[in-house]
């Protein structure tokens, strides 16, 4: 059920239907590919997103075939809904991780690849919209839809900035993704939603839930010496999907705005909490989707290292179990 079918009879309360619900790749980013998918079932998700190296994995280390990994979904069923996030866009021509994404996607029968500007290069808005246009050109050809995710520290920081390049980019398949932490971070307030136009509105077509608290927690030491570590095998997973040379070539070029760029990318990438643990007003947000028409399929993308010693069906369905605690409670 889409968030524009909600019942808006009752100002401020969300009916018991849900929208699409897919598993994120980041809540369960350490799973096998059979694993993710029964726990995403098993949760009562209706799709699941995958890294990249989710699929290389499955192929490779775990000797699953294509059909394999179709038989998985369909005995589970699960979709596969979403491809991220595509990292390395910023050239003339299609890279190789790019042509992965298409590979995945058509494989699998996705609906869309999220792009993220992680490593975006110092380009004024007028350049990256042009970019992401040819982007979205090549993704025609494959039936696909791009969401644009706005990262805070980035040169895309906020839903602003991401709405204007997927409006002046002119592209039907161009959307965005609005993730709850990266709009609280980067200060979004519920007003700007409810400003939006239904044309602004509409291009919303992925939302992705987590909480935070107001401010974020200072780390000790051991969490410190534990995110250096993941962020070592973060890029070695960058490598395997992108090759060792446009890797680095990528990361070089890479530039961050934001004065505590350092400090935020460590708590949107190890600090995430479950719905309803910070201070998200998660509920209003969505309410306030359904008011201006906005229709979404929610994930639940819960990047935590405190989180991350759970077995995967357990934190499939503490996700879920959280989320439906948030929604179906009184605002």
């Amino acid at each position: 059920m889409s968030l524009s079918e909600l019942d808006k009879e009752v100002p401020g309360e969300l009916i018991s239907e849900q929208p699409p619900m897919m598993l994120c790749a980041a809540t369960i980013a350490k799973a096998g590919f059979k694993e993710r998918v029964q726990a995403a079932g098993e949760a009562g998700f209706d799709g699941i997103s995958l890294f990249p190296e989710h699929y290389l994995n499955a192929r490779k280390r775990e000797n699953l075939r294509v059909s394999d990994m179709q038989e998985i979904l369909a005995a589970n069923n699960v979709k596969l809904f979403e491809v991220d996030p595509l990292l390395d866009w910023f050239g003339d021509s299609a890279s190789r991780s790019e042509n992965l994404f298409f590979e995945i996607a058509n494989t699998f029968g996705a609906r869309s690849i999220n792009v993220a500007p992680g490593f975006a290069p110092q380009l004024p808005l007028s350049a990256i919209t042009e970019i992401f246009g040819r982007l979205c050109e090549r993704a025609k050809q494959h039936g696909l839809r791009l969401h644009l995710e706005f990262l805070p520290w980035t040169v895309i920081p906020n839903l602003s900035s991401a709405l204007s390049i997927v409006k002046d980019c002119d592209q039907d398949n161009a959307g965005i993704t609005f993730d709850t932490w990266h709009f609280f971070r980067g200060g979004g307030q519920l007003e700007e939603i409810r400003r939006l136009s239904k044309d602004e509105a509409a291009r919303i077509t992925n939302v992705q839930i987590n909480d935070a608290p107001q401010e974020p927690v200072p780390t000790k030491l051991w969490e410190r010496l534990t995110r250096n570590k993941e962020l070592l095998m973060m890029g070695r997973n960058s490598m395997q999907v992108m090759g060792a040379r446009d890797f680095f070539s990528l990361v070089s070029k890479a530039r961050y705005p934001h004065e505590n760029a350092s400090g935020m990318m460590s708590e949107t990438c190890f600090a995430r909490l479950l719905p309803g643990e910070g201070d998200i007003p998660i509920k209003e947000l969505l309410v306030t989707f359904q008011e201006v028409g906005t229709v979404a399929t929610i994930g639940l993308e819960i990047f935590s290292q405190s989180l991350s010693t759970l077995s995967t069906a357990e934190m499939a369905k503490r996700s879920m179990q959280a989320y439906l605690a948030v929604t179906e409670s009184s605002c």
